[in-house]
């Protein structure tokens, strides 16, 4: 019994794949229009370049805001094998100039927010966004092959922040480019000034739980950050674990490495 039934699960393969990769296909066709339409209502439309499609989990949400100041397009632009988790959310000023790239293999996991408030997001093959990541972008939030940002972390995105190839981010991270001026007095904060310095973490670097990067941190390949630390505005050295608050430059990693296999 068990023969003859998996003789005709492999006569129904050829069938059943390509059955599945339509349907999968048309699912996020309806929803590429779902998004289209959301967005015409308050003055903007969707560039869609994504011949590959994208696998869904189900349907994302979809908030869009009559705000920002462009030419009211949102570029969606998906690579081979893109999957977008359960519970994801994307918010869209439809007034700005938006888009989100994601490369070959991408993957969102579930309840990850995207806001792209006239901003971008592009994210190169491999990337992983895992569970209850929110990332926000009015400027260029680039990554690289292979990041991986994990959970509960957010991303805040002025200006640029870049995370270069093989970044890796553990739990509730976070990374901002930008920060309002404070001096003492009873003017409401977020009346203030805002200041904004570019962001730059090196290739193969790994940032542990609960650290803050600040804006103007620039960090250097092969690198890692100690849990809990803050880093402020400056350069790092390359292959250093930086550590505390604020964060310095503690040990080279090698003779870290050294240290432990003795």
């Amino acid at each position: 019994m068990l023969g003859r039934a998996y003789q005709a699960a492999r006569t129904l393969a050829p069938i059943v794949r390509p059955l599945r990769a339509w349907i999968g296909n048309l699912r996020f066709q309806i929803w590429a229009k779902r998004l289209d339409l959301e967005l015409r209502r308050k003055g903007g439309r969707l560039v869609l370049e994504a011949p590959h499609g994208a696998r869904l989990d189900d349907f994302p949400r979809i908030r869009a805001l009559a705000q920002g100041d462009g030419d009211g397009t949102f570029t969606l632009r998906l690579g081979r094998d893109v999957t977008f988790g359960k519970g994801m959310t994307f918010e869209i000023w439809a007034g700005g100039t938006s888009t989100l790239e994601v490369g070959d293999h991408g993957l969102f996991m579930g309840s990850s927010m995207l806001q792209l408030h006239g901003g971008a997001i592009r994210m190169k093959d491999h990337a992983q966004i895992r569970e209850w990541v929110m990332l926000k972008s009015s400027g260029e939030l680039v990554m690289g092959s292979r990041v991986v940002i994990s959970y509960w972390t957010g991303v805040h995105c002025a200006r640029r922040i870049e995370l270069d190839d093989l970044v890796g981010m553990t739990e509730r991270i976070t990374i901002v480019d930008s920060d309002h001026t404070l001096d003492g007095s009873d003017e409401y904060f977020f009346d203030r000034p805002v200041k904004i310095t570019p962001v730059y973490i090196g290739p193969n670097t790994f940032i542990a739980s609960g650290s803050i990067v600040t804006r103007g941190a620039r960090i250097g390949r092969n690198s890692a950050v100690a849990g809990g630390a803050v880093v402020l505005a400056g350069d790092y050295p390359e292959g250093w674990l930086l550590a505390g608050i604020p964060a310095k430059p503690l040990k080279p990693l090698a003779e870290l490495e050294k240290r432990t296999a003795a």
